[in-house]
């Protein structure tokens, strides 16, 4: 199994050359003993999202960790994840920014306010950061989020592969146990959906949590398109035309999409509460055995058999090569070299601390930063056996909570050990497969425009966003009929809002580019 789990490393390089990984990397073993040379104690602002299964703590020895390597002291304002988005936006409107802000990635609009820095400037002020994006081959990636020929996103739980461990999931006991075939496409979702409603009537065989965003990123994907957490502009390219960008909202793909959701719904298959379900009382749900089909990430799957098993022996979670939608896309979001991103403010290159910042910064991808944020303190969270990381009694000490290691919104560079030692032989199978048919699709290039579009866009695509993400709900939710009068409305309303404007000029800016 050990051997196994160390060469999936290998194995998950998803629709990226094998050269790029040639070289590998000498992993730190933990230690203590580097500490950022000429570096003054400082504090750093960050708006952080609180995950309430592993809720903020400022006695976290990871603090201890950063302020002896780095000198940096995080003043964090924890803002519960349902509120995040909300405090963010506020933040932004208001331009009162702290140094960081978690999980962000920049969008043009934002980029184009001046409110935040481009890390792409400082690049060779950060060597540690500069070698690992070359050496994993990560350029190309950044390059898709550039802005006028910036970028403005530090890459957050990065990765040395692209992996993409949000993946659909299943009860295997329970599907075993009733003999329901493990879906392979959408319409077999639906179905076995059905079926386990049939035999369990007090249960949601399918719930979410994270709102509309984690359910429908992959559905889009599985429609081949965009929705939720991916929607960005709404505009999609097509890769098999070639240069051709479209509003994807206005397809019938995306048609086909709400209609889909909405009979999941109606088929009792979904949780009425799928779009405000509080992240506690979905996991109680999955432990709880009141739900049995996941849209989760993978390794959460320790934590779930631990306390799954204290009622139910049997209890047993697997991921599950990810269905087809109709047109024969995979229900898979793209796969992320990163999982988060950092924003970061533009004042601070004005503060007395900055080249200390940046220190930082470069540090977080340092080999030592990777194992100590990631595992933690060897001989205290984690052991190494047989040449492979892994926590210390993970099933019996949640370290995320005891020692804030592992968390989305700080851990920079993640082990891959972190990842492949939770799952079992089933888990590491479906990732093969879904490196095998190529499940995971290619990310979209960068948006083409110059500062004056891309500036006209924002303004077009913030009522937009909302407009789509409305109606959305509407049809989905049943608030409003799908049928040809409305989806005619539906259009209509998307093009005086801008959506024609938004083809017309991404198309015209592709031209330009020649790429």
């Amino acid at each position: 199994m050990k051997k196994l789990i160390k060469a999936l490393a290998f194995l998950l390089i998803l629709l990226v050359p094998a050269s790029v990984f040639a070289n590998g990397n000498k992993e730190a073993k933990g230690s203590k003993d580097t500490k950022m040379s000429e570096s003054n104690d400082f504090t750093v602002s960050m708006l952080y999202s609180d995950n309430a299964n592993y809720a903020y703590d400022e006695n976290w020895f990871i603090w201890d960790i950063i302020k002896e390597k780095t000198g940096a002291t995080f003043d964090i304002k924890a803002v519960p994840e349902s509120d995040f988005v909300a405090k963010r936006t506020l933040a932004f409107n208001t331009g009162e920014l702290p140094d960081l802000i978690a999980k962000t990635f920049a969008n043009g609009e934002q980029a184009a306010s001046g409110l935040l820095l481009p890390i792409s400037d400082y690049v060779d002020k950060m060597p540690n950061y500069k070698a690992f994006i070359q050496k994993n081959g990560m350029e190309a990636a950044l390059d898709n989020t550039r802005i006028n020929g910036k970028y403005y996103l530090y890459p957050v739980k990065t990765k040395k592969q692209p992996l993409q461990t949000h993946q659909w999931m299943i009860r295997t006991d329970i599907f075993k146990k009733h003999n329901i075939k493990i879906p392979t496409t959408l319409d077999e979702v639906l179905e076995a959906g059905k079926k386990l409603k049939e035999l369990y009537p007090d249960s949601v065989p399918i719930t979410n949590r994270f709102q509309q965003g984690n359910l429908m990123s992959g559905m889009g994907a599985g429609f081949g398109g965009i929705a939720g957490w991916t929607f960005g502009s709404g505009m999609k390219y097509n890769f098999e035309k070639g240069k051709d960008w479209t509003f994807f909202p206005t397809t019938e793909n995306w048609r086909s999409m709400v209609t889909y959701v909405n009979e999941l719904l109606n088929e009792g298959v979904l949780d009425p509460e799928w779009n405000t379900l509080d992240s506690v009382v979905y996991e109680q749900y999955v432990t709880q055995g009141k739900t049995f089909i996941l849209y989760d990430w993978s390794p959460n799957v320790t934590r779930y058999h631990t306390e799954g098993r204290k009622t139910n022996p049997d209890f047993q979670i697997n991921t599950i090569m990810p269905p087809k939608g109709p047109y024969g896309h995979y229900v898979s979001m793209w796969a992320p070299f990163w999982e988060q991103g950092w924003a970061i403010s533009s004042a601070v290159a004005d503060k007395p601390y900055f080249e200390q910042f940046l220190k930082m910064l470069d540090w977080f991808y340092t080999d030592e930063a990777e194992i100590l944020m990631t595992f933690g303190i060897e001989g205290e969270s984690f052991e190494i056996v047989d040449g492979v990381y892994r926590l210390i009694d993970p099933a019996n000490i949640d370290w995320y909570a005891k020692a804030g290691i592992g968390n989305n919104s700080l851990n920079v560079r993640q082990h891959l050990d972190a990842t492949f030692a939770q799952l079992d032989e089933v888990d590491i199978a479906a990732y093969e497969q879904m490196s095998k048919m190529k499940a995971v699709p290619i990310p979209d290039p960068s948006a083409p425009l110059n500062n004056d579009e891309i500036e006209e866009s924002g303004f077009k695509c913030v009522g937009l966003s909302d407009y789509v993400t409305t109606s959305m709900m509407e049809f989905i939710e049943g608030q409003k009929p799908i049928n040809d009068a409305t989806w005619a409305e539906f259009k209509a309303g998307c093009e005086a809002k801008g959506s024609v404007w938004l083809e017309e000029t991404y198309n015209k800016a592709e031209a330009r580019l020649n790429r």
